[in-house]
């Protein structure tokens, strides 16, 4: 059985002249100056989103799904959420990285009440952070110029609802 498998003449003649038009073809196609691209082009589309939804939720002005950056740093979502005067940020990092979808709880910082009286422009109760010194007061702005804040000077922490009574310097005379 020994078959001959070569082609004849008009079979190689068919063959060659496929090829040759599809040559032609891919060569009108790559190098025609009339085809080169198209007339409008359509805005880029991401494969990855460059906005993500985060959830903010706690001490801030405003609470809820924020669209932001890739990107973003929680000193962003800050910005967007707006801290409140109330906000404990003493252990969030501004420059960590935000994830897609993550939920961001921003925890309230504890409060308490001091009533200051004696040399002070206004005699009234103040709100501070839980864990203020005694010093912390004298760098508000609420004593008169004659006030004493060389007691104010002292490290000890503030109570809940203490009285605070700043005297007037001594004058020589």
């Amino acid at each position: 059985m020994n078959q001959n498998l070569s082609l004849h003449t008009h079979e190689w003649l068919a063959i060659i002249t496929i090829c040759g038009i599809l040559f032609f073809l891919t060569l009108v196609t790559q190098f025609n100056p009339y085809v080169l691209a198209p007339e409008s082009v359509e805005p880029m589309q991401y494969i990855v989103a460059q906005e993500i939804d985060v959830y903010v939720e706690g001490a801030v002005q405003n609470p809820g799904v924020h669209h932001v950056s890739r990107n973003a740093t929680m000193q962003d979502v800050l910005d967007v959420a707006i801290a409140a005067s109330e906000a404990d940020l003493r252990k969030i990092n501004p420059h960590s990285k935000i994830r897609k979808g993550q939920l961001i709880k921003i925890p309230k910082r504890e409060m308490i009440t001091v009533e200051l009286t004696g040399a002070v422009k206004e005699q009234k109760t103040v709100q501070m952070p839980k864990g203020s010194a005694l010093e912390d007061l004298a760098s508000l702005d609420l004593f008169l110029d004659e006030a004493d804040l060389v007691k104010l000077q002292r490290k000890r922490r503030l109570k809940d609802g203490e009285v605070i009574d700043v005297k007037c310097k001594k004058t020589k005379k």
